[in-house]
This record gives C-alpha cells, sequence and structure tokens, in this order.
C-alpha cells in the first residue's frame, strides 16, 4: 500500500530523531541546532531539508527521490550523504 502525504516536520532543539518519510511524500524538514537525526527518504519522495550547524544527520535518499539539501558550512562538518541505488 503507498502512502500519499504532505508533510511539514518541525524538530525541536536537541531533539533525537528517526524519521521515515513514507511514498510520495511531498516533506518540507526544518532541523534545529544540536539535533541528531537519521532520515531515511523512500523513492518518489519530494524534499526540502534545512539542516542546521551542530546537527549529525544521516540522510539515506534512494533513487529517483527529488531533493534539496541546505547544510551549513561548519569548519567540522559532521554530515554524511549516501544515495541508494535501486537494483
Amino acid at each position: 500500500m503507498k502512502i500519499k502525504a504532505n508533510i511539514s516536520l518541525r524538530v525541536t532543539d536537541i531533539a533525537h530523531g528517526s524519521l521515515r518519510v513514507p511514498d510520495s511524500a511531498h516533506c518540507n524538514l526544518h532541523l534545529p541546532d544540536s539535533a541528531h537525526c537519521n532520515l531515511r527518504v523512500p523513492d518518489s519522495a519530494h524534499c526540502n531539508l534545512r539542516v542546521p550547524e551542530s546537527a549529525h544527520c544521516n540522510l539515506r535518499v534512494p533513487d529517483s527521490a527529488h531533493c534539496n539539501l541546505r547544510v551549513p558550512v561548519s569548519s567540522s562538518p559532521r554530515h554524511s550523504l549516501q544515495t541508494l541505488a535501486l537494483l
């Protein structure tokens, strides 16, 4: 079963989050400072992600996802972006 969702997420300060976005979801994610997040984005997802400084994020984005990522410039970035290919 596919879920079509329009999601707007605001995560509070010092949030420890595990976010799973359903298929065909349109997402606006606002992450505050000191947020520790694990984001899993499925196929056909349209995402606008804003990640502030001091955020620890692991992003997994599969093929055919449309994502705009805004990650601040830091002297010690702790961001990793993985693109998962569908075989």
